[in-house]
């Protein structure tokens, strides 16, 4: 596997000067004890906050909407990673001009490291595609775990945001991704089908430990129906579910969508288009909003997958006769 100090040069023009002087640093932390596969020094609290996107519906914008929030967020000087862990073939670097073979699979499997597979992005947002591996685990080489979590901590750390694309929500293969957020956007159409399947999202997140959770319409033009759709949404999980929803607003049906797809270019660095100056009020909202302390969120993300197959295999074996 190639190691993160022979690859300084190359990552320094990826990353900005501090983030790239932090994964020279990994190299010296090799022999740091472990537990549980990161380091023990990274049993402290971090100061990453983690958004994921996702939606009960596929086709809806979810992707445009996490690419360009962690764009918005890169322009007001947040460090920003999106993590494209959408299932199958991964499509946020070509939403932004980039193509890369090399994933995050790649470096869980030691055929490269995580800093050879990190894309530079607009805005200066670090991107790795490929995420979908942290959802499973055990299909990483044991002797390769710790290294892989090492690279993981370190990249937290040379972050302030995390933007996960979690796809459409199936479960429960998403659930790790929502119980280690600090807040899940969920992206609805104004169709009634949309409507219904992000309400089973919120139903089955409010069965279980859930993050803060917002509701944003895309794509609509009229901001009455917007309010309609957000009220009857809020009303039915208050009088069904006794939990609440964040209303984030909707996003306009913007032509200048679909010609920044077109370009390879965010559309939110359009000025000019209305959509861009909705994203980029719900970044800085996201700036200045204040959360409560929380564990590295790869450690809890890997702590959550290896609960679920520490259950699942207690099931399968007290299910045998």
């Amino acid at each position: 596997m190639t190691s993160l100090l022979a690859t300084t040069d190359r990552i320094s023009e990826v990353l900005p000067k501090d983030q790239a002087t932090g994964l020279r640093d990994l190299k010296a932390r090799t022999q740091a004890p472990w537990r549980g596969g990161f380091p023990a020094e990274t049993t402290c609290e971090s100061r990453c906050r983690v958004l994921v996107v996702s939606s009960g519906k596929g086709g809806v914008g979810k992707s445009h909407y996490a690419l360009n929030m962690a764009v918005a967020m890169a322009e007001l000087g947040q460090r920003v990673l999106l993590l494209d862990a959408a299932e199958g073939i991964s499509h946020l670097d070509l939403l932004c001009g980039l193509h890369s073979y090399w994933n995050l699979e790649h470096a869980a499997s030691g055929a490269r490291s995580i800093a050879d597979v990190l894309l530079k992005g607009p805005a200066n947002i670090q991107l790795l595609t490929g995420a979908r591996i942290l959802l499973h685990a055990a299909q990483i080489p044991a002797a390769l775990r710790p290294s892989f979590c090492e690279q993981l901590a370190a990249l937290e750390a040379l972050h302030d945001t995390i933007v996960v694309d979690a796809g459409t929500a199936v479960f429960p293969a998403a659930i790790p991704f929502f119980e280690a957020a600090d807040r899940v956007d969920l992206i609805t159409s104004t169709e009634s089908t949309s409507i219904a399947n992000t309400y089973a999202v919120i139903k089955h997140l409010s069965s279980r430990s859930r993050p803060s959770t917002g509701v944003l319409i895309s794509p609509c033009d009229d901001e009455q129906l917007a309010d309609a759709i957000h009220e009857r949404l809020s009303r039915t999980t208050r009088t069904f579910l006794e939990c609440g929803i964040e209303k984030l607003g909707y996003l306009a049906n913007d032509g200048q969508i679909a010609k920044a797809v077109r370009s390879k270019i965010p559309f939110v660095l359009n000025r000019d288009s209305p959509a861009s100056a909705q994203i980029r009020r719900f970044a800085r909202s996201w700036i200045a909003r204040s959360f409560s302390r929380r564990q590295s969120f790869f450690r809890l993300l890997l702590s959550e997958i290896a609960e679920i197959a520490i259950n699942h295999s207690h099931t399968a074996t007290t299910s045998q006769p």
